[in-house]
């Protein structure tokens, strides 16, 4: 029971963000936000990846460098993905006049 609890709280987590990202290519303001917490979320990643692994090392043990070479490796992926979306938005927005709208449609 409690890991069909964590599948359908991992699946709702989805569809919300999902629907958020899809509200940050329409809106400005939301996309400001939307950058400035996967940014803050990629910040905090990156510092307890960094802390785990210096502890880690400091207790003798060298697989304390994984967690700090995932984090930077993962941090240059986010930040790729992100110039990649924003790039991807302006695009669409500039090409196509912007995105399908329920709302507006006839």
């Amino acid at each position: 029971m409690h890991a069909l609890t964590l599948e359908w709280s991992f699946f709702a987590s989805l569809l919300f963000l999902g629907g958020w990202f899809w509200l940050a290519m329409n809106s400005y303001w939301t996309r400001v936000l939307t950058i400035g917490l996967v940014l803050a979320a990629w910040g905090s990643v990156l510092a307890f990846g960094v802390y785990v692994g210096i502890s880690q090392i400091a207790e003798g043990s060298f697989w304390g460098l994984m967690p700090i070479i995932v984090a930077a490796g993962l941090s240059s992926l986010y930040w790729i993905a992100i110039d990649a979306a924003v790039k991807w938005v302006e695009a669409q927005k500039h090409y196509y006049g912007g995105f399908w709208k329920p709302w507006d449609a006839p």
